[in-house]
């Protein structure tokens, strides 16, 4: 597949390679941050690759320094509080597709801010290149990070390093991320971050679908659970030969009535 076969707008570039979808953000211009358009072409992107039986992985990046810095400040609506309502209401959406579906590596190629820091931390293996800085500066302006971002904070680093990133809103580099457990492994160039993430990610696709996926969706969801509801959990996973390979995740988010 041609990157220009599917279009999700001037700022994203799409294409798939070995069954690994690969959407990237290419407005390096703006530090690749998120105005309205840009969230929901970038939803579609990866609701796409959700639908698309052909896809078995999906790798998130972007072009330029910069993962993404966020929401871009110019489209934030100031004191607009339902414009802010709108961009963050679409974060949450794009955060709970990536938490409900197939697997998703994130090949953080820079600077990662804000939402742009946020998205990662819902994918399943982060490699980032040891360049740029991470911040969470919400609370530099009196924002709250409500898209879901303190419960998946604290489910991968704990709640004492959540209040230390959010309360503060520290720049932290990557080897920093790396000790703390919020990105998996570092690299030197970019072109080694595509070559890891692409290695990492031909691995997930040619396991057994149903099986990674089992594994994938349980350990997202059973955390909280009652060892009775976590455990109804993993049986339901355990028949994934009767369940079938192809609509595992659709089946899952049926069962356990997942958005």
């Amino acid at each position: 597949m041609s990157k220009n076969e599917q279009n999700f707008g001037q700022f994203i570039e799409f294409e798939v390679r070995n069954r690994i979808g690969i959407i990237t953000l290419n407005k390096p211009e703006r530090s690749n941050a998120f105005d309205e358009e840009q969230f929901e072409n970038y939803k579609t992107a990866i609701q796409y690759c959700q639908d698309n039986k052909r896809i078995r992985v999906i790798i998130l990046t972007a072009n330029g320094t910069s993962f993404s810095t966020g929401v871009d400040v110019k489209s934030a609506g100031g004191k607009d509080i339902s414009a802010a309502k709108k961009l963050e209401s679409l974060l949450a959406d794009i955060v709970r597709i990536l938490l409900n579906g197939k697997p998703v590596i994130a090949a953080i190629n820079g600077r990662a801010l804000g939402g742009g820091f946020e998205i990662p931390l819902f994918c399943d293996y982060r490699v980032a290149i040891n360049q740029g800085h991470y911040q969470m500066p919400e609370i530099l302006v009196n924002i709250f990070p409500g898209t879901g971002c303190i419960t998946q904070m604290v489910r991968t680093i704990g709640p004492l390093l959540t209040k230390k990133l959010l309360m503060w809103g520290d720049k932290i580099t990557p080897e920093q991320a790396l000790n703390m457990g919020l990105i998996d492994e570092l690299v030197s160039t970019k072109v080694d971050l595509m070559t890891r993430a692409m290695e990492r990610a031909k691995f997930l696709a040619s396991r057994n679908q149903a099986v990674i996926n089992a594994i994938r969706l349980c350990a997202n969801h059973v955390w909280d659970k009652s060892y009775d509801e976590a455990y109804k959990m993993e049986n339901y996973c355990s028949n994934w030969f009767e369940i079938g390979k192809e609509d595992f995740v659709l089946k899952f988010k049926e069962e356990f009535n997942l958005k």
